[in-house]
């Protein structure tokens, strides 16, 4: 029992041995496998200091005057100094182009008068062809009123 029980003493010191050395053999490689860091100091450049004053690069002028005799100022949208972002609205104007509007409305009625003419008629080729340009005559007028509603409403 004796010789059974240093037998058991033995495994077991070898057995620890043996895990004590894997243990302490993979602790010291692992060691090897870790990155090498290393730290600098970068040093400051020379910081440049300008004295001055900052400009915009695009700068426009722009007059709350009427371009013509017949256009009035009808509202200011900012004052003297405000900053403004592109596409905003500065100044309104109006200008009477009742004139205008009432010839180009007399064109309409015509063009009108003239394919309700062609519409109650017997149809011939000369009567389609002349339907054509009455019906062109009546798409300028009607884009002359666009132009003119435009003009008279300039911000």
């Amino acid at each position: 029992m004796k010789k059974i029980k240093i037998a058991i003493w033995g495994i077991n010191v070898v057995l620890i041995a043996v895990i004590l050395f894997l243990v302490l053999g993979n602790g010291f490689k692992n060691d090897n496998n870790k990155t090498d860091y290393k730290t600098y100091t970068v040093q400051r450049d020379n910081t440049n200091y300008f004295n001055g004053i900052v400009q915009e690069t695009d700068k426009q002028a722009v007059s709350d005057q009427p371009k013509s005799e017949d256009e009035t100022l009808t509202s200011t949208h900012v004052i003297n100094g405000q900053k403004v972002t592109k596409g905003e609205v500065l100044f309104s104007f109006y200008r009477d182009m009742s004139s205008d509007l009432a010839s180009a409305n007399a064109e309409i009625q015509q063009a009108q008068l003239a394919i309700q003419a062609y519409n109650s008629t017997d149809k011939t080729t000369a009567d389609k062809i002349e339907l054509s340009k009455n019906q062109e005559v009546l798409a300028e007028a009607q884009a002359k009123i666009n132009k003119i509603n435009k003009a008279q409403n300039r911000t």
